[in-house]
C-alpha cells in the first residue's frame, strides 16, 4: 500500500509545523516544476477523443496521462476525466489493477478538497473486497478509507476501518510476512494520525520486527521514520532522534533528499527543545545537501528558515542576514508563491525583529498568527508566542512580552501535559499489549505442548506397532529359515542315504557282473571272449561312474578335503599305468571348509575330463594341477608339457564342450590354450 495518500500522512505526522508539512508534501509528491503549470480545461473535447479511441491499452494510457496533468496543477476540471476513467476501468481493467491505482485517484480528490468523492469511489471496492485474494490489496482499500476519515476529522470512523485492518491481518494466517509488515506499517501510521499513540507504537514495532526478519531495508527505513515521528509527537525527543538517525542505515543507495529531510526534522526537533547549537549542526548538514535539490525549492526554503531561526536565538546577526539574503533570492525566483510565503514571512519576522524593525515585524506576525489560529495549529502558535515574547522583550515592551510569555507557558504546559499523558498512554498500551501477547503466547505454547504430546502419543503407538510388526517379521524369518534348515538337513540325509544305497546295492551288482564276465572270459570259446571282455570293461566303467555319482550325492563329502582327496585319488590311479607324472598343488584352501555339492561335482568332472584327455591325446611326461582360492574367487589350472601338434584334438569334441558348459553353470569361465604345453583354466569369480 504505497499510494500517494500515504505520503501525506507521513509528512502530516512529521516534526514540522502544519504549513511546512503541506508545502513539503506537495513538493515531494509532484515537484516544483509542475506546481504552477496550467491545466487543460477542455474536458468535453478530451472526453470525446477518449470515447472515440478503440485501442484499450492506448485509451487507458491517454486518460491516465491527462489526469496526472490535471492533478499536478490541482485543477478540479479533471474530476470528470477521473470519473470517466473509473467507469471505463470497471469494464476493461482487472479489479486488482484498479486497486493499485485507487490511491492516486483518491489523492486527487483529497488535493482538491473533495474527500467525499474519494469515499464514494472507495465504497465500490469495499463492496467487492471479498473478491480480492491479496491481503495487501484488501488492506489498501481499508487503509485509504480510514485515512480519508482522518482527513475529514472523523477519528471514530477512521478507527473503525483501522480496526478492520487489524482484524484482517490476524485472520490472514497464510499471508507472506512482508505483506503483513506493510499492513502493520500503514496501520501504525494511521493510529498515530488519530492520536492513538500506544497502539501506533505497538503496531509499528510489529512491522519493524517483520521487516527486519525479511531483511527489507526499504520497509525498515519507512518504519523507523514513523517511529521517530511518533516519539517526537509525544515529546520523547531523544528516542525520536535515535530512530531517525538509525533509518539512514537502511536507505540504499544513500539518498541526499532523504538525509536532508531527516536532518531538517531533527533540527526542528532540537529547536523545540531550545538546543539551538545542536539544531544548527543538523541544519548545516542539511544545507550542504541543498544544492542537489534544486528541483525542490521548498526543501531549500525550509532548511534556510531553520538556519535563520537558529542564528536568531544564538544572536549571530551576520549569519542571519546572510542566509536571509539567500532565502529572499529564492523566494523571488519562485515569484513569491502564496504557498511558500509562510516560510518567507516567518524568516522575515525574525530578521526584522533582530534589526529592530518592530512595526514591520508586528505586521508580518499578525498575518502568521491569524493563519495559525485559523488552522488551529497549536505547534505554530506555541512557536509564534515564543517569537513575540522575545521580540517585545528586545523592544522593552515588557507588558506584551509578559503576556506572550504567559501564552507560551500555558501552551507549553498544555503541550507537555498532553505529551506526558500520551507517553503514559503509550507505555500503558505497550504493557497491556505485551501482557495480551504474553497470554496469547502462553496459550500458543500450551497448544503446542498439547500438540507435541499428541504427536508423542501417536509416535509411541506407531513405534509399538512397528516393534510388533518387526517382531512378527523376525519370528516369521526365524520360522522360515528354521524350516529351510530342516529341509536342507532332510535333503542331506536323503542324499547320504541314496548314495549309501546306490553304493551298497548297485555297486555290488556291477562288481559281481564284472567278476562274472572275467571268469567266463577264461572258460568261453574264442568267439565269445571279445564280447565278455567288452561287458567286463563296460561294467567297470559303469561302476566308476556310479562311484562318482555316489560321491557327488553324498552330503558328508561337501568339503574341500573330500574334493581334493578324490582328485588326487583319480589322478594317481589314472596316470599310474602311464609315464606321466602327476603333481597336485593347493593354494589358499582350507580343506575343512564346506563346499556346495553342485560346485564340487562340476569341478571334479572338469578335472576328470581334462586328465582323461591328457592320457588319451598328450605326449606329455608331466601334468600340473593347481587349485587356488583367493578373495577374488577360485581358479583351477591343469597344465601338461605335451606338444601342440598332438594336442590339436582340443579344438573340438564333446568333452571340451561339456567342460565349458560345466564352468558356465557355476558362473565361471573356461579357457584352453597352448603355452609350453597344453593348458586348461577354469576361473570362478567370488560373489
Amino acid at each position: 500500500m504505497k499510494g500517494p495518500i500515504i505520503f501525506q500522512y507521513l509528512f502530516s505526522m512529521s516534526l514540522l509545523p502544519a504549513r511546512y508539512v503541506q508545502l513539503l508534501f506537495i513538493y515531494v509528491l509532484f515537484g516544483a516544476s509542475s506546481l504552477f503549470g496550467q491545466g487543460n480545461s477542455k474536458v468535453d473535447s478530451v472526453l470525446a477523443v477518449f470515447h472515440s479511441m478503440e485501442d484499450g491499452e492506448a485509451k487507458g494510457k491517454f486518460i491516465d496521462s491527462l489526469i496526472v496533468s490535471y492533478h499536478n496543477n490541482f485543477d478540479p476540471a479533471g474530476v470528470d476525466l477521473l470519473w470517466a476513467d473509473f467507469e471505463w476501468s470497471k469494464e476493461h481493467v482487472a479489479l486488482s489493477t484498479q486497486i493499485k491505482n485507487l490511491g492516486n485517484k483518491c489523492q486527487y480528490f483529497i488535493d482538491i478538497y473533495m474527500p467525499d468523492s474519494a469515499l464514494k469511489m472507495c465504497q465500490y471496492y469495499l463492496d467487492r473486497i471479498d473478491q480480492l485474494d491479496d491481503l495487501s490489496q484488501k488492506g489498501e482499500v481499508l487503509n485509504i478509507i480510514g485515512v480519508i476519515y482522518t482527513i475529514k476529522k472523523e477519528p471514530e470512523k477512521s478507527l473503525i476501518y483501522f480496526e478492520k485492518l487489524r482484524e484482517l491481518i490476524q485472520s490472514e494466517q497464510g499471508s507472506e510476512e512482508n505483506i503483513k509488515a506493510r499492513v502493520f506499517l500503514d496501520l501504525g501510521r494511521n493510529y498515530s494520525s488519530i492520536g492513538q499513540f500506544g497502539e501506533a507504537s505497538v503496531t509499528l514495532n510489529q512491522a519493524k520486527e517483520r521487516f527486519q526478519a525479511e531483511d527489507d531495508s526499504t520497509g525498515m527505513a519507512e518504519t523507523l521514520m514513523e517511529l521517530g515521528i511518533l516519539f517526537s509527537q509525544i515529546g520523547l525527543y531523544d528516542q525520536a532522534e535515535e530512530y531517525i538517525d538509525q533509518r539512514q542505515l537502511y536507505i540504499f543507495p544513500p539518498s541526499a533528499l532523504m538525509e536532508m529531510f531527516d536532518q531538517g526534522n531533527l533540527g526542528r526537533n532540537l529547536i523545540i527543545q531550545k538546543r539551538y547549537e545542536d539544531a544548527l549542526e543538523r541544519y548545516r548538514r542539511a544545507y550542504q545537501l541543498t544544492p542537489l535539490q534544486k528541483g525542490d525549492p521548498a526543501f531549500n526554503m525550509y532548511i534556510l528558515n531553520g538556519l535563520i531561526e537558529c542564528f536568531y536565538f544564538l544572536e549571530e546577526g551576520d549569519s542571519l542576514n546572510m542566509y536571509f539574503e539567500q532565502l529572499y533570492r529564492l523566494n523571488q525566483e519562485l515569484n513569491q508563491p502564496e504557498n511558500f510565503q509562510f516560510i518567507y514571512r516567518q524568516s522575515n519576522f525574525l530578521l526584522q525583529s533582530w534589526n529592530g524593525n518592530y512595526k514591520a515585524a508586528e505586521d508580518i506576525m499578525n498575518i502568521l498568527y491569524r493563519r495559525a489560529q485559523q488552522n488551529k495549529d497549536g505547534a505554530e502558535l506555541l512557536m509564534y508566542n515564543q517569537f513575540l515574547a522575545d521580540m517585545y522583550s528586545k523592544k522593552k515592551d515588557f507588558n506584551k512580552a509578559f503576556y506572550y510569555i504567559k501564552q507560551y507557558s500555558r501552551a507549553l504546559d498544555s503541550t507537555q501535559r498532553v505529551e506526558k499523558s500520551n507517553t503514559l498512554l503509550l507505555y500503558q498500551t505497550q504493557f497491556e499489549t505485551q501482557e495480551k501477547e504474553n497470554t496469547i503466547q502462553q496459550q500458543r505454547s500450551e497448544l503446542q505442548l498439547n500438540e507435541a504430546q499428541a504427536r508423542i502419543n501417536r509416535n509411541r503407538f506407531a513405534i509399538v506397532l512397528v516393534v510388533i510388526l518387526l517382531l512378527a517379521g523376525i519370528g516369521f524369518l526365524i520360522l522360515f529359515y528354521r524350516n529351510k534348515i530342516q529341509r536342507a538337513i532332510q535333503v542331506e540325509r536323503l542324499r547320504t542315504k541314496i548314495s549309501s544305497d546306490l553304493h551298497d546295492d548297485i555297486g555290488s551288482v556291477l562288481t559281481g557282473l564284472a567278476m562274472q564276465s572275467e571268469l567266463l572270459y577264461h572258460t568261453s570259446a574264442e568267439g565269445d571272449k571279445d564280447k565278455l571282455k567288452k561287458i567286463s570293461e563296460m561294467s567297470r566303467s559303469a561302476m566308476s561312474r556310479m562311484r562318482d555319482a555316489v560321491w557327488a550325492m553324498d552330503a558328508e563329502k561337501d568339503n574341500w578335503y573330500s574334493l581334493i582327496d578324490r582328485m588326487r585319488e583319480f589322478g594317481l590311479e589314472s596316470l599310474e599305468p602311464t609315464p606321466i607324472q602327476f603333481d597336485l598343488r593347493i593354494e589358499g584352501i582350507d580343506d575343512q571348509e564346506a563346499v556346495e555339492g553342485n560346485f564340487r561335482q562340476h569341478i571334479y568332472l572338469i578335472f576328470k575330463e581334462a586328465i582323461t584327455n591328457v592320457i588319451k591325446h598328450s605326449d606329455a611326461s608331466k601334468v600340473l594341477v593347481l587349485l587356488k582360492k583367493e578373495a577374488s574367487g577360485f581358479e583351477m589350472l591343469i597344465h601338461d608339457n605335451g606338444s601342440s601338434v598332438v594336442k590339436e584334438y582340443a579344438s573340438s569334441g564333446q568333452g571340451t564342450r561339456n567342460m565349458e558348459k560345466r564352468a558356465e553353470s557355476l558362473g565361471g569361465t573356461f579357457l584352453q590354450s597352448y603355452e609350453d604345453g597344453f593348458m586348461v583354466r577354469v576361473k570362478i569369480e567370488e560373489g
